[in-house]
């Protein structure tokens, strides 16, 4: 008798040890495999949503500053006349023979509560007597008040007595 109960408590302990197992293998391990995957995916999105949030922030910071370009844009639109500017540089470049290679414009400095600075860059080759000739005309080439700033004047290798030049301007224009 004492043996039966002692493979009777040996089978009870088998048994036992076996739900244990099966608890463990078929429960608990995919439980735990399922909530690891969910706090996986939740830092995942937590990642997100702190991206989400900084990559807002900086929507607004740069909607805001589109909005003051934009405004700057068309403050600088209604009084710059950039297109006829540009017809004006190249007409002349056209009266003294030279060869417009490159106007470009920027945006205007707040030179005073009153005025703009607007700065006009000019690329120009051709001869040396046309190119310098343009040169001595260049601010009275518009109806625009313009000042030089600068002048890069340098020979060019591959044609005799070619120029080019590079021409920094001022424009003014009232704010009012």
């Amino acid at each position: 008798m004492e043996r039966d109960k002692k493979e009777l408590l040996v089978l009870i302990v088998i048994i036992f040890l076996g739900l244990n197992y099966a608890f463990y293998e078929y429960y608990f391990i995919p439980k735990k495999i399922s909530l690891e995957s969910k706090k996986q995916s939740y830092k995942e999105k937590e990642k997100r949503l702190n991206y989400l949030k900084e990559q807002r922030k900086n929507i607004d910071v740069i909607s805001k500053e589109i909005e003051s370009l934009t405004k700057e844009t068309e403050k600088l639109n209604s009084k710059i006349n950039t297109p006829q500017l540009v017809y004006d540089f190249y007409n002349v470049c056209k009266n003294y023979n030279v060869k417009g290679e490159n106007v470009s414009f920027t945006l205007p400095e707040e030179t005073s509560e009153q005025m703009q600075t607007f700065l006009i860059s000019l690329s120009v080759s051709g001869t040396s007597g046309n190119v310098e000739s343009f040169i001595k005309d260049i601010e009275g080439s518009t109806n625009n008040k313009m000042n030089v700033k600068s002048v890069t004047l340098s020979s060019m290798e591959s044609s005799e007595g070619g120029s080019s030049a590079e021409i920094v301007l001022y424009q003014y224009v009232n704010n009012r």
